[in-house]
């Protein structure tokens, strides 16, 4: 139906936002901070997000970055939504080499791969249905 079809281009725009998140200036709704835990990492504070951005990339993350081989390698991948009035979402991601950069890679490697997974699941959506999705 053209509700899945939505929600897959919705998932690909949304992630794709953060395809590059590792190069140049962070965009205006990402703030970093130093992680105040005994952890070596980083917060990454996302305005305008939910669990929905956070469980995406806190999944893949977890997956590919620290039970997989996808590198940079990262240590740990967990987010929080601090306060249900406020839209926004803190991802935390544990380096090893105390390199905000890594951090920055392996959530901007995480993106991409969401980005190709929307793309791929509305292509054989699309197939699926008739070629159009609709």
């Amino acid at each position: 139906s053209y509700i899945v079809d939505r929600a897959c281009a919705v998932g690909e725009q949304m992630c794709s936002q953060y395809m590059h998140l590792h190069m140049g200036d962070l965009p205006d709704d990402v703030i970093v901070s130093t992680s105040d835990s005994r952890m070596i990492g980083y917060d990454f504070l996302f305005q305008k997000h939910d669990h929905t951005l956070g469980n995406l990339l806190q999944t893949w993350l977890v997956e590919h970055h620290i039970e997989g081989d996808e590198h940079p390698k990262v240590t740990y991948a967990g987010y929080a939504v601090p306060h249900p009035l406020r839209d926004e979402m803190v991802l935390r991601i544990g380096v090893e080499d105390r390199s905000e950069q890594t951090a920055r890679l392996a959530i901007a490697t995480a993106a991409k791969g969401c980005v190709t997974m929307f793309t791929n699941l509305r292509a054989k959506w699309r197939e699926a249905m008739g070629g159009n999705g609709q």
